[in-house]
């Protein structure tokens, strides 16, 4: 079963994305800011990261350049909400640069675990599906 670290600091999104990836045959660990993901990161085995842009202690931005450099075979998939529009900027085509291979709205939720399906299927990572 792939593993997969999710990093978004809102917990009722974070519940909910956390149980679509589950259905679709992941297991799902979370971490609530982006210090929490990269600590979390370096001491567990993880296919993917799926990571907020916003968020404390340490934004989406940073949390994928830093674990990027330490582990490239890592697949990145960068979420972003209202956020970076509140702020008038588009934050999801900086974290492509940053080295994210997908970039999704959280309010395309399903869209998230369809980018993940793919990636995980050219990377040629096993997943197993409900039956």
């Amino acid at each position: 079963m792939a593993s997969i670290l999710l990093a978004d600091d809102d917990v009722l999104f974070r519940e909910l994305l956390t149980g679509l990836l589950e259905q679709a045959g992941y297991q799902v660990e979370v971490a609530s800011d982006g210090k929490a993901a990269f600590s979390r990161a370096r001491t567990g085995q993880f296919d993917a990261l799926i990571a907020d842009i916003v968020m404390p202690n340490m934004d989406g931005l940073e949390l994928i350049r830093m674990l990027r450099r330490e582990q490239p075979e890592l697949l990145v998939i960068a979420i972003s909400g209202t956020g970076g529009e509140e702020r008038g900027q588009d934050y999801l085509p900086a974290a492509a640069t940053f080295g994210a291979a997908a970039t999704v709205g959280k309010r395309r939720i399903t869209d998230i675990v369809d980018a993940l399906d793919r990636l995980m299927e050219e990377a040629g990572k096993p997943v197993r599906k409900p039956s």
